[in-house]
């Protein structure tokens, strides 16, 4: 029995490394390829050479330890960054499946890829906004609570068609978009897993933690991430509710 519960951490563990590194190649790629299919099978290379790295060079974490942070093609330093995001990645999922709550694990592995994503591209990749809302989804349906899901639905759906209006109207007016779409649709989501009044307090959450950052950088003229800072309002929200609850509020 300690063998299949062994057995069981590493394999959550090897996944949240996983898809850490997955998400960590898409990062470095991004602007560079945007096809689909060589997202998804495209063999990652070395960063020195790039010679195609063998099987046995793939395993998140352990090739790093068995090579001893060295490439095997030309025995240069591999960037640590790797094994650091890849074992946060796997602990992440590790103690939210320890704790029975692995939907917990995701959400912030994937607000953590929104997060480094819009920071750096000011973008938020289609495949994550697609991913939360299939989260939302899955958790109401999963947690029966579908119910009170179609019930924030008409919520976001009217914030959602405020965010197009005013999207539109800059572009029209200003001659560009004073936001992403991509942010239309993140609140779109976080509207509809978190309803009303949580839903505007993670938006204003948001709004505060961006107005306080750029006060504080006074880089007023340039663009900053919205995104980053509605799935972190999100998450810290949806944390707390999940384990302290709202006073006079049902938990998600």
């Amino acid at each position: 029995m300690d063998i299949l519960i062994f057995v069981n951490f590493f394999l959550v563990f090897m996944i949240g490394a996983s898809l850490c590194s997955w998400i960590t190649y898409e990062f470095d790629n991004y602007e560079i390829d945007a096809s689909i299919r060589n997202k998804l099978f495209k063999r990652s290379k070395c960063d020195h050479c790039g010679e195609k790295l063998k099987w046995y060079n793939l395993f998140p974490v352990f090739s790093y330890l068995f090579q001893n942070g060295k490439s095997t093609c030309c025995n240069k330093r591999i960037n640590f960054k790797y094994l650091a995001l890849e074992s946060f990645a796997g602990v992440i999922l590790l103690l939210s499946f320890s704790v029975h709550s692995t939907y917990l694990g995701i959400i912030a592995l994937l607000v953590l890829a929104l997060i480094i994503f819009d920071e750096r591209y000011l973008e938020i990749p289609l495949w994550i906004n697609i991913a939360m809302l299939v989260w939302v989804l899955n958790y109401h349906q999963n947690n029966s609570s579908f119910e009170m899901m179609q019930n924030n639905f008409m919520f976001a759906l009217i914030v959602f068609a405020a965010l197009l209006l005013l999207y539109f109207i800059f572009l029209k007016v200003k001659g560009y978009a004073g936001f992403g779409l991509g942010d239309a649709i993140l609140i779109f989501s976080i509207c509809l897993h978190l309803g009303l009044p949580l839903g505007i307090y993670a938006i204003t959450l948001a709004s505060l933690g961006l107005l306080v950052k750029i006060l504080w950088v006074k880089r007023y003229k340039e663009q900053h991430a919205f995104g980053s800072w509605l799935g972190g309002s999100f998450l810290v929200i949806t944390l707390y509710q999940e384990f302290y609850g709202f006073e006079g509020l049902a938990s998600i």
